[in-house]
């Protein structure tokens, strides 16, 4: 194993409105890596005084760290401007509700050095609140992925996923990426440009080193129909980047589009957080979706949702036109 430790790594961590012993337990793992040679920034996002008044406490304990308040500009805005003040040669990237093992940025370093790629990665645990512990599917051995490999892996969405905080990355990969702010699943709409600038390829290390704790009123983990509607268009432009730059790689874009679709139609469920106009307005779409000239040689691909299409085609998508008309509005005639 390489152990140069001498090159700078930026670890950027977004702050709003968490409870202090997680946010504490959050800074401490980062304080704590093995890899010492870290600029820790912590972007404080318009948070409530309690939280940041913790940040400046947090900022004491260790001469690394440096941190903003900033008025309230979301995950996006927060992790864009610290990107535009780091100074590492290498920047990572933390939730600050989850916890990484004390080897991370170390093991993460070393394989970035030493088979020389632009991504150096590895798996993580999703942690519950009640202590469970679910080990999402990853690689078994570490892998040494090309840029292509890679892209495809990450279009699978199972092993390699559209998350920054289990990744390293050389800071030249964001010289002309930032988030998108003002939008939904920003991790989504770079990573394939990440991936896609990433000609030296990326190294998967086999092992679990971060944490993901799974908050029970995370607005990404719902289910509600308007994430949905968020996801589809995150995908739309990721499929945008590909016909342009790979279309041959594409139709992976499609097909999380229509599992997309299908799971929105056969769960309409109407959140006031998306106004009637709208929430019309994309159902239409995303039956759109569904009606589309390739659907139907998009889903003799996708054996596990060929009854679920089946379903809802025989119906005209019943379910969501009865829950239109109960709110007074039909798009049915």
């Amino acid at each position: 194993m390489v152990n140069r430790m001498n090159d700078l790594i930026s670890v950027i961590i977004p702050v709003y409105n968490v409870d202090n012993s997680i946010l504490d337990k959050c800074i401490n793992s980062i304080i704590s890596q093995k890899y010492r040679n870290l600029e820790i920034i912590m972007i404080d996002d318009g948070s409530r005084k309690e939280t940041a008044d913790e940040c400046d406490r947090l900022s004491k304990m260790d001469s690394r760290i440096k941190l903003i308040h900033q008025e309230n500009k979301g995950i996006s805005g927060a992790t864009n401007a610290g990107i535009n003040i780091a100074k590492g040669k290498y920047i990572g990237f933390s939730d600050c509700d989850d916890y990484m093992d004390a080897e991370m940025f170390e093991i993460l370093y070393n394989n970035l050095i030493k088979y020389d790629v632009d991504i150096s990665m590895a798996g993580y645990n999703t942690v519950y609140p009640n202590g469970d512990v679910k080990l999402r599917d990853y690689f078994k051995d570490d892998v040494l992925l090309s840029r292509d490999e890679a892209l495809k892996e990450l279009l699978d969405n199972k092993k390699i996923t559209s998350v920054v905080w289990n990744k390293l990355f050389r800071r030249e990969l964001w010289d002309n990426i930032r988030f998108s702010e003002g939008t939904w699943f920003e991790d989504c709409a770079v990573m394939h440009k990440l991936f896609f600038a990433a000609r030296r390829g990326v190294y998967c290390s086999h092992k679990r080193l971060y944490n993901y704790y799974q908050r029970n009123d995370s607005v990404m983990n719902s289910h509600a129909y308007v994430n949905v509607i968020r996801e589809i268009e995150a995908w739309e432009n990721r499929l945008s980047f590909l016909e342009e730059n790979m279309p041959e790689l594409s139709v992976k874009a499609k097909e999380k589009i229509l599992k997309l679709a299908i799971k929105g139609m056969l769960n309409p469920d109407y959140q006031k957080d998306i106004s009637l106009e709208d929430y019309i307005s994309e159902s239409k779409k995303i039956i759109g979706i569904l009606e589309n000239n390739e659907t139907e040689a998009l889903i003799g691909l996708m054996p596990k949702y060929q009854k679920d299409y089946k379903f809802l085609k025989k119906y005209k998508y019943s379910k969501l036109a009865k829950k239109i008309y109960r709110i007074k509005k039909r798009i049915f005639k």
